[in-house]
This record gives C-alpha cells, structure tokens and sequence, in this order.
C-alpha cells in the first residue's frame, strides 16, 4: 500500500504541469498568508511555512528544465531570506494581493540569478 502511493506520487511529480501548478499554488499561499500576518499570526506562520516548502520543492525542478543548470542549496537559501524579508515587510506595510504576488516573482527571480552566478563560478561556463 505504502509503495503503491509512493509510486503514484513518483509518477505524479514527473509530470511537467505539477511544478507549475505547485508553484502557482506556493505563490498564492504565500501572498494570502502574508496578507494576514498583522491580524491572524497563528493562522499567517503555518500557511508560510508550507509555501516555503512548496517553493523550494517546485522552483528548483522549472528552473533545471528551462535553463538546464544544476540548482544549489544557496539559490533555495537566497530565495528563503528574500521570501522571509517580503513576509516581514508584509508584517510591518501591509500590502495588496498584487504587490505580494509581484514581489514573490522577484524572490523567484533572486533564486534564479543566485543558481546562474553559482553555475558559472561552479563549470567557468553557463551551459554545463
């Protein structure tokens, strides 16, 4: 039994759509949690968590298949930290759905610069 469901989880992950759609869903926790941070902080620091979890689980996986470098644990830190100072601003500035949603893009993007420096410096050459 426990197989079988590893198995069909396997299978589900290999799936191109599963990062996307684990990503989008990362980035909509995300932004809704960090909405509510100043008013329900017991309810806000789970939900963070979890989308933390979920971005390091499916940004790494999109960004090997789009520009075919290796990720590192210090892109998945980077974004972890710009992530983690958005949610504290968030706490501070409450802000609108979009600007969160906008600012997750750049923490994306952060990551993504970070796996790029990091490959270079690693290989001398981007495309290895």
């Amino acid at each position: 039994m426990y197989e079988q469901r590893q198995k069909k989880i396997k299978d589900m992950q290999q799936k191109k759509w599963y990062n996307y759609a684990m990503l989008a869903a990362a980035m909509f926790v995300f932004s809704q949690s960090s909405a509510i941070i100043k008013t329900n902080m017991q309810f806000a620091l789970p939900a963070i968590i979890v989308s933390f979890l979920m971005h390091t689980r499916s940004v790494g996986p999109i960004v090997e298949r789009i520009l075919k470098i290796k990720t590192s644990f210090i892109a998945n830190i980077a974004m972890l930290v710009s992530l983690s100072a958005i949610s504290i601003f968030c706490y501070y500035h409450p802000l609108i759905f979009f600007y969160t949603i906008l600012l997750n893009i750049a923490a994306i993007a952060v990551y993504v610069l970070t796996a790029i420096i990091l490959s270079i410096f690693k290989t001398g050459d981007l495309k290895k």
